[in-house]
């Protein structure tokens, strides 16, 4: 149950920020970094509401969670980048690839933010009971 409100949450998350990446990458013109970088901050907000009150919200305090969270997307953003980067590989394919490319980069974004998650910042231990012998 929780992977399929993890993947609800992340997909109203993915398709918020992805909006906000590609309105500014090609209606604005900023640099795809940078329209990646804001499409991110937006996305932030968004996914720690979501993970917090509906995908993970009874295991961990927000106060707990916060900082976790903020260090995570900030590793599952250099994942983006570095992924935005390799486009320097092979540059003038025009803005289908330049899409493709974005697209790349919020799945890097995505997996790794997920795996985070779950398995540091939402992690949910389990509450061991004394059991005399």
């Amino acid at each position: 149950m929780t992977a399929a409100r993890y993947l609800l949450a992340g997909a109203v998350n993915t398709a918020v920020g992805f909006s906000v990446i590609l309105v500014l990458q090609f209606r604005v013109g900023l640099d795809p970094r940078l329209a990646n970088a804001v499409g991110v901050g937006v996305g932030l907000v968004v996914s720690f509401v979501l993970n917090r009150t509906f995908v993970f919200g009874r295991a961990v305090a927000a106060q707990t969670a916060a900082p976790k969270f903020a260090a995570s997307v900030a590793i599952a953003f250099l994942a983006s980048q570095a992924v935005l980067w390799s486009d320097r590989l092979a540059p003038g394919f025009g803005p289908m690839v330049a899409i493709a490319v974005q697209g790349v980069a919020v799945g890097a974004y995505s997996l790794t933010l997920f795996a985070l998650c779950r398995c540091w910042v939402f992690a949910h231990k389990p509450v061991r009971k004394n059991v005399a012998g």
